[in-house]
């Protein structure tokens, strides 16, 4: 039996992409090398900027599979910013740099963005979203959490992409991720360029082992947990 999060079943509300991020658009736009028009390919770096916005876009589909989209279009509509680029401008914005110092890390170095116990302060910050952050989890209790209604937040090791749980079958051992990069590629042992995703990046499988052996110890939990 597949259970979660009470909007899990919303792709259009739920699913945040990457794609559609104002700052993510304009870093991949600077990073143009070269542009053929016509059916020649367009020579296209975006190393720089393909992972920055997946923590900001993943917590808005963890807070939206929770809360439902009111929540932070409340917010976002009346300044005409989507949410994952207000998440994306708060947790680089200097003027939030102490709560990068109060954890010993110099602001001037780490992107915000990819610290993933800052998310806590931002959601509440701005949505009154509540995030708890925990290490450690074992897959039972990971599957657990979220069949009790609460979306999951994680990072993968490989790559390091962020991506929210909000489904799980606890009777075949499996979680659904959605990932705010549809298009994602990776490398693989023959360092060819393979899909990330099989599903478009919504509600893709993830088993046990990919979680023990591919996702960071530390977890962030969205809702009245």
């Amino acid at each position: 039996m597949i259970t979660g999060a009470k909007y899990s079943d919303n792709k259009i509300m739920v699913h945040y992409v990457q794609d559609n991020n104002a700052i993510e658009a304009y870093n991949t736009k600077t990073n143009i090398k070269e542009v053929i028009c016509g059916n020649c390919k367009a020579k296209i770096n975006i190393a720089r900027s393909i992972y920055e916005s997946c923590g900001p876009e993943s917590s808005c589909t963890a807070a939206t599979a929770y809360y439902s989209e009111k929540k932070l279009l409340d917010v976002c509509e009346k300044i005409k910013v989507q949410p994952g680029d207000l998440c994306f401008i708060y947790m680089n914005n200097p003027l939030n740099y102490s709560y990068f110092m109060d954890k010993g890390i110099d602001a001037r170095y780490v992107p915000g963005n990819r610290l993933i116990y800052l998310y806590y302060t931002m959601m509440r910050d701005l949505f009154g979203v509540k995030v708890t952050t925990l290490n450690k989890l074992t897959f039972d209790r990971f599957l657990d959490i979220v069949s009790s209604g609460f979306p999951i937040q994680f990072c993968f090791k490989e790559p390091g992409h962020y991506n929210t749980v909000i489904k799980v079958d606890k009777e075949k051992r499996i979680a659904y991720r959605v990932c705010p990069l549809p298009g994602l590629k990776v490398k693989d042992a023959e360092k060819k360029y393979i899909p990330f995703n099989k599903n478009g990046g919504w509600l893709e499988e993830m088993t046990e082992d990919d979680f023990t052996k591919n996702t960071w110890p530390i977890y962030n939990i969205y809702g009245d947990y």
